[in-house]
């Protein structure tokens, strides 16, 4: 007798697919003909060898809880919203700008980076942002509920990614820079894995398995598709698949640390191998 191995594919994609939740990163596929492995085997294992991914998980929504940015200016508060997205330096001063300008605190002499009440600047060296105030009378208070804190790195306490602020800034120089105590964590998704109920344990991070059967590198930019193909795929073991028909087959996009992440309506889907190994008489 001898033990052979065969191998059979399948595409899983969660356009069509039943959603589950309302971020998009988690589908269930009901089969027609049940995924079974043969009773007879002796080993089982699946390999991810693609995946596409778009890379618009959102570091700024609301669902976050991190999409406000409240300052006062001669008296008046004002309330900054974000729109859901993933956010930059660059695309911070620019919706700083247009809110602004949309309800007239605009100023209209000096360069161009002084139009604007303040602006974000960063130093790469650090990876920490500033605050620079290019009018006096801005006090921006980082104590507010759902305030942005944690991307510009302006909290002051950080708990189980639960992040507080006892931060109000301002200057009494025009054209001063504050710079924020921590990193800026513009990067908030540093890559994705995907999480599925064809296996039991799956491949541990560190010392914990959850079912990961694949981990999706960020390789592109923002609002780009990820094509995942990797060049030495991992397996993992899906032994619970023999002689066990699975009917329903479910698939989550998490992140680096297990969240929950938005596909910011975007579809993904991903191709598996499965290998199995039985022992057979040859002739």
């Amino acid at each position: 007798m001898s033990l052979l191995e065969k191998q059979f594919s399948a595409f899983f994609n969660s356009a069509g697919a039943n959603k589950i939740g309302t971020l998009g990163n988690h589908f269930q596929v009901q089969l027609q003909t049940p995924l079974q492995i043969p009773g007879s085997c002796v080993y089982a294992t699946l390999e991810v060898v693609s995946a596409k991914v778009w890379n618009t998980s959102p570091n700024i929504s609301e669902g976050i809880g991190n999409n406000h940015l409240v300052f006062t200016f001669l008296g008046n508060e004002y309330d900054l919203i974000f729109p859901d997205g993933l956010w930059g330096t660059k695309e911070f001063n620019l919706y700083l700008e247009y809110f602004f300008l949309h309800h007239g605190l605009k100023e209209t002499v000096g360069t161009e980076i002084e139009n604007v009440l303040f602006v974000v600047v960063e130093n790469d060296a650090t990876q920490r942002v500033a605050i620079q105030f290019n009018v006096l009378g801005v006090v921006i208070d980082f104590t507010k509920p759902n305030s942005c804190i944690d991307v510009l790195g302006f909290y002051t306490t950080h708990n189980n990614d639960v992040f507080t602020s006892d931060l109000k800034i301002t200057t009494t120089i025009k054209g001063d820079s504050i710079t924020a105590p921590n990193e800026a964590r513009y990067n908030r998704v540093m890559n994705y894995f995907i999480r599925s109920n064809l296996v039991s344990d799956g491949i541990p991070v560190n010392n914990v398995s959850t079912g990961i059967i694949a981990e999706v590198p960020i390789d592109v930019k923002v609002g780009s598709l990820i094509n995942f193909i990797p060049t030495n795929p991992m397996r993992s073991d899906c032994s619970d698949l023999i002689g066990c028909p699975k009917t329903v087959v479910s698939f989550t996009l998490v992140d680096q640390i297990g969240r929950d992440v938005s596909t910011s309506g975007e579809e993904w889907s991903l191709a598996i191998i499965f290998r199995y190994q039985s022992f057979e008489n040859q002739k």
